[in-house]
């Protein structure tokens, strides 16, 4: 198991300053690592709230999870992680998973969503 960052008080990092960004961030990352006594490279933006300026502050992590659904890629550092929902048992999760990332067309709408996450 590993201890990632999910920012310091779970706001939406685009509608923050660049001081309160750096709170979010690094210092959030400081007081864990202070806490645990061990580095912390993994975070998950809350809300999967991102831009170029959010992604340009992540230089300190190896590992970043966002909320654009879909499968881990092989190689990289940004991940897709998927959120827990209400209505999901442990019985359908897979079946859910596999029904909602099958097709070309849902595989393009992600691409083009997260091109457009990472331009803005």
């Amino acid at each position: 198991m590993k201890i990632g960052s999910h920012g310091w008080s779970h706001i939406d990092w685009r509608k923050t300053d660049d001081v309160t960004l750096n709170q979010e961030i690094n210092s959030a990352k400081r007081k864990i690592e202070d806490t645990i006594g061990r580095k912390v490279d993994s975070l998950a933006i809350p809300f999967g709230s991102y831009d170029r300026r959010i992604m340009n502050m992540l230089g300190g992590f190896d590992r970043i999870y966002t909320s654009d659904t879909g499968l881990v890629p092989v190689s990289g550092r940004v991940f897709q992680r998927w959120s827990y929902q209400k209505d999901w048992s442990a019985d359908n999760n897979l079946i859910r998973l596999a029904a909602i990332t099958d097709g070309k067309v849902f595989k393009a709408q992600r691409a083009l969503k997260m091109a457009i996450k990472r331009l803005r």
